[in-house]
């Protein structure tokens, strides 16, 4: 199915079903707020993944990103998280493997482009080299490996560079890169941070905050 005709189905603000359905294109044009799902993927040493964002795509190009992150595409619930994990980086997930952490509601404006989506949160674990992901190219640029509380200091500002394990498109191996504010996504501080400590909770056995107030 190309992008064009992908079918999203609309939401008010508050998540209620508007029980319609537009397609994507008009959906972004229009701003109407649908359902999208982050995964952030965290090893055993406390790194998070992230993906760089291809650089066609149409909100945040080139800018590091959530491990996993999609649309549902109309009628659509949890598999289709499931769907995007191996679509994006080539990964079986079982569902019961996910770990909710709550919700986000998020505005991104770019030229052309209104989009509102209201976002549900997991985190997953894998312990994988960066050489055993399939990123799909037609959607991700490079995928890096950060310290959570490296990657929120940086989304912060408190800190100005970070170093990142980092695996470049069509790359047979991955090198070390200084990671700094001007490759990731704006805005994201509080929801790195929450991020961080929800993984600090994962590593030392304790069930995660969860995200109920991040923006």
């Amino acid at each position: 199915m190309s992008e064009a005709r992908e079918l999203f189905d609309l939401y008010d603000a508050e998540g209620h079903a508007l029980g319609r359905a537009k397609a994507r294109d008009d959906v972004h044009r229009d701003g109407d707020w649908h359902r999208s799902a982050h995964i952030w993927i965290y090893t055993s040493e406390g790194r998070l993944l992230f993906q760089r964002r291809a650089p066609d795509k149409d909100t945040w190009p080139v800018r590091l990103d959530a491990s996993v992150g999609g649309h549902y595409r109309a009628g659509e619930g949890l598999p289709g998280v499931v769907r995007e994990a191996h679509e994006e980086l080539g990964v079986a997930v079982d569902p019961h493997e996910l770990v909710p952490l709550g919700v986000r509601r998020v505005v991104s404006l770019e030229p052309g482009v209104i989009d509102r989506e209201i976002q549900d949160i997991y985190l997953l674990r894998r312990d994988l080299p960066l050489t055993a992901y399939q990123p799909d190219p037609d959607e991700i640029d490079g995928l890096a490996l950060l310290d959570a509380e490296e990657a929120a200091r940086l989304h912060a500002g408190t800190i100005k560079q970070a170093a990142a394990e980092v695996l470049r498109r069509g790359a047979t191996a991955p090198e070390t890169r200084t990671i700094t504010s001007a490759d990731l996504i704006p805005g994201r501080g509080d929801y790195l941070a929450a991020l961080a400590r929800a993984v600090a909770d994962m590593l030392a056995g304790r069930a995660p905050q969860g995200l109920p107030s991040i923006p």
